[in-house]
């Protein structure tokens, strides 16, 4: 009966790996985009959503669409520097938006 019971716990603990839901931080990006993720940064002195990269940099964005802004959103983007330099924030490299996936 304990065999029965540990081989019924094996089979339904790996039956539950295979339908478990697909790791969003694994989304790779099409060629000519970067991936990057929504982050809050209200909390630093003019500061709103900023993107952070794989190695933790940041872009600001000046405008950046209310869809996107959720904390934790993996997007794909091109972009462009910005054409103005200051920045209340001055969190991360200013961008502009050009196409986001």
């Amino acid at each position: 009966m304990r065999l029965i019971a540990i081989i019924t716990f094996v089979i339904l603990s790996l039956s539950s790996c295979l339908f478990q839901k697909k790791d969003s931080s694994f989304i790779s990006c099409p060629p000519g985009f970067e991936r990057v993720i929504v982050v809050n940064r209200s909390g630093l002195d003019g500061c709103g959503y900023m993107l952070q990269k794989a190695d933790s940099s940041l872009y600001e964005v000046l405008q950046l669409p209310d869809s996107l802004q959720h904390e934790g959103k993996i997007i794909c983007i091109q972009f462009a520097p910005s054409k103005r330099q200051a920045s209340i924030c001055m969190g991360g490299k200013m961008i502009e938006l050009l196409k986001v996936r």
